[in-house]
């Protein structure tokens, strides 16, 4: 007996799982073990960076971020001084 096809699946075959519908025991550890599996498989992928790289990268944020933090504080330090000038 066929059903009529869901919103989700749009009628292409696939079964619908509700939101509400519970995965019993050994079905939802087999789940969470593929995929971790899944993952595990995917990180073996990623092109991971070097000391070298790594280091570099962390240099430029930390200059980038003294000397915006740097303009920052002299806008503002400028900005203060003008207006206390004005007012």
């Amino acid at each position: 007996m066929a059903s009529a096809p869901d919103s989700k699946s749009g009628g292409w075959g696939f079964e619908s799982l509700q939101a509400c519908q519970r995965i019993k025991g050994e079905k939802m550890f087999k789940g969470i073990s593929k995929y971790l599996s899944e993952v595990d498989h995917e990180l073996s992928k990623v092109s991971w960076p070097t000391r070298e790289e790594l280091y570099g990268s962390v240099v430029v944020v930390v200059v980038l971020c003294v000397a915006l933090s740097v303009f920052i504080f002299g806008v503002d330090f400028l900005l203060n001084h003008l207006l206390m000038v004005i007012f």
